[in-house]
C-alpha cells in the first residue's frame, strides 16, 4: 500500500466526498428540501448546492498541487541544459 502524506489524506478524503455529493443517490436526499425551498438568496436550491460541492473539489484540488511536496516537480540543472 502506499504511504500517503497527512496533507494527500486530507486531499482524497475531500475529493471523494465532493464527488459522493453530487451524485444521483445523495441528489434525491437534496431534491426533497428543494422542493420545499426551491430558492435561496434568489438561485434555484439545487444549482447552489452542486455549485457548491463543485467548487469544494476545484479549490481543493488547487490547494492540493501547491501544497502537497509529492505532486511537485524538481528541476536539477543537468535536466534544465538538455
Amino acid at each position: 500500500m502506499m504511504n500517503l502524506t497527512k496533507g494527500e489524506k486530507i486531499f482524497f478524503a475531500i475529493i471523494t466526498i465532493s464527488l459522493l455529493m453530487v451524485n444521483p443517490p445523495i441528489l434525491g436526499l437534496i431534491n426533497t428540501f428543494a422542493q420545499s425551498t426551491p430558492l435561496m438568496w434568489g438561485y434555484p436550491t439545487l444549482w447552489l448546492w452542486l455549485e457548491f460541492w463543485y467548487v469544494v473539489a476545484i479549490v481543493t484540488f488547487l490547494v492540493g498541487v501547491i501544497k502537497i511536496k509529492n505532486w511537485q516537480k524538481t528541476y536539477s540543472e543537468d535536466e534544465e541544459a538538455k
